[in-house]
């Protein structure tokens, strides 16, 4: 349990936010204040000083980091792709069976980078402005959970599924047997992999429950354009 208590001054224990990011605290504050809008972190323009050795050390421009202060978008940008780099010889290291690639200083320790992303989050957080970054966004992504996360393959397999399910309708449309091979020329893979997405003959079963539907689904789409001709007919200028 977090040290912190809330004392029911609002000002105060709204304030101490800015010195105390305890998780425990955060939750009690919420509770206590519900619409308050207490994560303006106190940004702290120095704290870039300790980084300096470990940043030359690393190869990195600590004037990179002052700019991600001001959310400066090149800065931001040098600073994410030097990071990601850095993640990138990490995992070529370790699929070459390297180990302590870390403490010999090889590759920019995780709790560097980590440490960064917070700064440049505290940053948008002071200037109460989002970044739109590419790099900055799958820099976050790589240390969350990277490309390979269960959930992530999960939802593009469902998804994968589902077009081959749409293609197959399609396909039975202009009058052809929807087969893997058919399905796998449109989507661009193997007819191998179409068939690993649906095993113990569940192709069939969910084509037919998704042809099931195709009367419903033509009419809603029906009453949609409908609704968007009404819609046009009251906005259109009378002349």
């Amino acid at each position: 349990m977090s040290e912190w208590k809330i004392t029911g001054d609002r000002l105060f224990d709204v304030s101490s936010f800015a010195e105390n990011q305890d998780l425990d605290f955060y939750l009690a504050l919420k509770e206590a204040y519900p619409e308050e809008d207490f994560l303006r972190y106190r940004m702290d323009v120095f704290a870039y000083m300790p980084l300096q050795d470990e940043f030359k050390l690393h190869g990195l421009d600590i004037k990179d980091l002052v700019g991600c202060f001001d959310l400066d978008e090149n800065c931001i940008d040098r600073l994410c792709i030097a990071l990601l780099k850095s993640i990138s010889e990490y995992k070529r290291l370790q699929k070459g069976g390297e180990t302590h690639i870390i403490s010999r200083n090889k590759v920019i320790p995780f709790a560097l980078i980590d440490y960064i992303i917070e700064l440049i989050l505290r940053a948008t957080e002071w200037h109460n402005i989002g970044i739109v970054n590419t790099s900055f966004n799958i820099l976050i992504r790589e240390r969350l959970s990277g490309k390979d996360s269960p959930y992530r393959q999960a939802a593009e397999k469902k998804h994968k599924k589902h077009t081959a399910i749409v293609i197959a309708e399609q396909l039975i449309d202009y009058g052809k047997k929807p087969t893997f091979r058919e399905i796998s020329k449109i989507m661009g893979v193997q007819p191998s992999t179409v068939m690993r997405w649906f095993p113990d003959n569940e192709f069939e079963t969910e084509l037919k429950t998704w042809m099931a539907t195709r009367s419903i689904r033509d009419g809603t789409w029906k009453r949609n354009m409908e609704i968007i001709a009404e819609s046009e007919k009251r906005t259109k200028p009378s002349t």
